[in-house]
């Protein structure tokens, strides 16, 4: 959370998450 490893990874990564998350939900 707040780590960014990559260029731009981190936001993408997240909001993949996030659209994981309310998919699963």
């Amino acid at each position: 959370m707040g780590s960014p490893k990559a260029t731009g990874v981190p936001v993408i990564e997240t909001a993949r998450t996030i659209l994981r998350a309310h998919r699963l939900d």
